[in-house]
């Protein structure tokens, strides 16, 4: 798969588009990783200057300029979905080899592994066990799901959890997708954070007059990729008469607080493949970039339909962002504003599913059903093996 590689020029942010008030200091939600919106947004922002539409003009709906629909036609409507497809922006580490630069994509940790010490101090990662709930127990779940996760009988009761795993490498992704029930995590950079945070004083800007609004300032958090880190995104569908050739070196403003990120052209990324050899009915859904539950349930209406036995996730997460366009209102211009707030599964969630399809046609294909979703990255997913 192709990745387009982002390097921050400096420390930047990611907030929530709704600031919130503690003791009289206003404070801006940190949001980690980028969201979709804000990637997306950002990328079809310097695609249209790449087309020769300024990014202004590309959000304005009764624009004017004479590249307009044709920039529309290339990228999409500006308040529609666009007419490419990517995933969900990855953490990266680069290196240099006999062949040039090199990226190792840093992957979301699966919502069923623990990691645990054993006695002689090694640390293992466990993979929890999907099994039919036992007659007798107690459990709710929800309706139409047949399974629950459990700790495999193999761990040794109270074992001491280890420091948490922070992301996986495609070594130890490659294992999950075989079904390895325990993996080891000799690599210490699977527990290492991806960059670090500091405080900083944020501002609100007056469009009107292009200076401080009143009142506005704000605390937000700033961050800084470590040394060897950089942004990858996949792209999922590369559409038509896009110049991806043309993007290299290309500055993009990244977020609301307008921070530059310069953008590298396309580069092949290893990706891990699906391990089935031959039709695969039964399979662990990895998701990659956050997920809506109104996608988890559409898999059931598809055709053939794609039955889901348990999900493992962690604390959902509300996921927000700007509108594209700007719009006239009694002869005065102005910005939509933000999207509305919605409550997705995190990045790493897993899904158990079966179905008579093969399930291998999912990987890497990204399962929102909004069309805007689909085209930001939302659902992305890997199939791996559930033995």
């Amino acid at each position: 798969m192709e990745v387009l590689q982002l390097e921050p020029l400096d420390v930047f942010s990611i907030r929530s588009a709704r600031p919130f008030d503690i003791g009289g200091v206003v404070h801006a939600d940190f949001v980690w990783p980028p969201p979709p919106w804000t990637v997306l947004g950002a990328l079809r922002g310097a695609l249209s200057e790449l087309l020769g539409l300024p990014a202004v003009e590309y959000g304005r709906l009764e624009s004017t300029h004479p590249k307009f629909e044709l920039v529309k036609r290339v990228l999409g409507e500006p308040d529609g979905a666009a007419k490419f497809q990517i995933g969900p922006v990855l953490p990266a580490v680069q290196t240099t080899g006999p062949n040039g630069p090199r990226l190792s994509l840093r992957w979301p940790v699966p919502a069923d592994l623990i990691a645990v010490q054993d006695v002689s101090g090694q640390r293992r990662i466990e993979r929890l066990e999907a099994i039919e709930p036992p007659t007798g127990t107690a459990c709710s779940m929800r309706e139409g799901r047949t399974h629950i996760l459990i700790p495999p009988p193999r761990l040794e009761e109270h074992a001491a959890k280890s420091l948490g795993i922070r992301a996986l490498d495609g070594g130890l992704l490659g294992q999950w997708l075989q079904g390895a029930p325990t993996m080891t995590a000799p690599d210490p950079a699977t527990g290492e954070s991806d960059f670090e945070t500091e405080p900083r004083i944020g501002i609100q800007i007056d469009p009107e007059r292009n200076t401080v609004a009143e009142g506005r300032f704000y605390v937000r958090t700033a961050v800084q990729l470590r040394k060897d880190r950089v942004l990858a995104l996949p792209i999922v569908d590369k559409g038509q008469d896009i110049p991806w050739h043309q993007i290299d070196g290309y500055a993009v403003r990244f977020g609301a607080d307008g921070h530059l990120v310069r953008v590298r052209q396309p580069q092949a990324a290893e990706v891990p493949s699906c391990p089935a050899s031959t039709e695969l009915h039964r399979a662990r859904l990895l998701c990659v970039g956050p997920i809506h539950p109104d996608d988890i349930d559409a898999l059931e209406n598809r055709k053939p339909a794609v039955r889901v036995h348990a999900v493992a996730a962690g604390r959902p997460v509300k996921i927000g962002g700007w509108h594209l366009v700007a719009e006239k209102r009694n002869g005065t211009e102005h910005q939509r504003g933000p999207r509305t707030l919605r409550t997705y599964y995190p990045p790493g969630t897993v899904l158990y599913v079966e179905s008579e399809s093969d399930l291998r046609e999912l990987h890497c294909r990204n399962l929102a059903k909004r069309e805007e979703e689909k085209a930001a990255g939302f659902g992305f997913c890997l199939v791996g093996l559930w033995e």
